[in-house]
């Protein structure tokens, strides 16, 4: 299909032909117009799709193969071109003239994955469950850990305490008391 003639009717300028699928069509008015788009079986009224406001416009209009479509336009048509889109369901593509091509998934954009991976170190495969949604299963081991004590290491090994220097004492006795706590507690290494 090519092209697709109007004639001037009693209702607006009218155009009736037999669908081969979905089709592109690109319509030119001599002025802005409303289109209304219907389709029939032969020998049948026709039924009303959509009505859209035009001037040089593409439409899809997407009638299975063999039916009747009926456009009828308010305003005279200039020019009218139509371009079928080829059903692609040999190719995998789903069929009723509709193409998809599912993109690979990355950081920018929405797309497919594949599952399969074996886990590897620290990398962990992604799981479906029966609802078809995505998770992933991180092994690991609940550790609960204490608090630090004087006598046992815990999230932080506590030192022991040294009380402030008062004066009396000079403050490098002070000063050593404090460092040699701290590697009784393993703070500091040992001299």
């Amino acid at each position: 299909m090519d092209e697709i003639s109007f004639k001037k009717g009693a209702e607006g300028y009218v155009a009736e032909y037999t669908s081969e699928g979905r089709t592109m069509v690109q319509i030119q008015g001599v002025k802005s117009g409303r289109l209304s788009i219907s389709q029939f079986i032969d020998s049948m009224e026709p039924v009303a799709m959509d009505t859209v406001n035009f001037t040089n416009s593409v439409i899809e209009i997407n009638v299975p193969s063999g039916m009747k479509v009926r456009l009828l336009s308010d305003v005279e048509v200039k020019k009218v071109k139509a371009l079928v889109i080829k059903d692609t369901a040999a190719a995998g593509g789903g069929g009723g003239g509709e193409s998809y091509v599912l993109p690979k998934a990355s950081d920018s954009a929405l797309g497919g994955i594949q599952t399969g991976f074996s886990e590897s170190g620290k990398n962990y495969a992604v799981r479906v469950d029966g609802a078809g949604k995505a998770y992933v299963t991180v092994n690991w081991t609940d550790t609960t850990y204490t608090n630090a004590t004087t006598a046992k290491p815990g999230i932080v090994k506590q030192g022991a305490h040294v009380t402030d220097a008062t004066g009396s004492e000079d403050a490098h006795t002070v000063l050593n008391k404090l460092i040699d706590e701290l590697e009784k507690a393993g703070v500091l290494a040992s001299a």
